[in-house]
């Protein structure tokens, strides 16, 4: 698939919840996602959009070794983080939306849009049936979070 400006990027359905949020203390998710926002000017990094920000882990797959591992955390407006998170938005009931706004970003037709689409969610039905590490070393280099060997950062159960 071409890469896009506004990517689709899948979790595997064996890696939900598995993520920066389950390994840190809330407050400590809260620093980060603020040091995200003002890194970014408070805009959304693929439509510039101000507003309410969510902060994005973006990840990449090493299908041979079974690693996810963390390679960024950006700010993006609910929209295009929807768009991203496709499997998310279709479970939510805003298939349409998160489409539309893909196309829209992407510069898509509707037809270019969903094949984009199912080219992602086939490619990730493979990664769902195995079992996923988490890589969260970018914590440790760019937030200069303490994580325990377990992974989680230290204090955390």
């Amino acid at each position: 698939m071409t890469e896009r400006r506004l990517p689709i990027e899948l979790i595997p359905q064996s890696a939900w919840h598995q993520n920066v949020r389950s390994c840190v203390h809330g407050d400590t998710w809260k620093q980060i996602a603020r040091r995200v926002y003002e890194a970014a000017g408070h805009r959304c990094r693929i439509c510039r959009a101000e507003g309410r920000l969510e902060a994005h882990e973006r990840w990449r797959f090493d299908d041979i070794a079974g690693v996810q591992h963390l390679v960024g955390i950006d700010a993006l407006c609910g929209a295009c983080h929807g768009a991203c998170h496709f499997g998310r938005s279709m479970a939510l009931g805003r298939t349409q939306l998160a489409l539309q706004h893909y196309a829209s970003i992407n510069r898509l037709s509707p037809a270019e849009a969903f094949a984009d689409v199912t080219a992602a969610l086939q490619a990730n039905e493979g990664r769902s049936k195995r079992t996923w590490r988490l890589d969260l070393r970018l914590l440790t280099t760019r937030f200069g979070i303490r994580l325990s060997p377990s992974g989680r950062e230290e204090g955390v159960l």
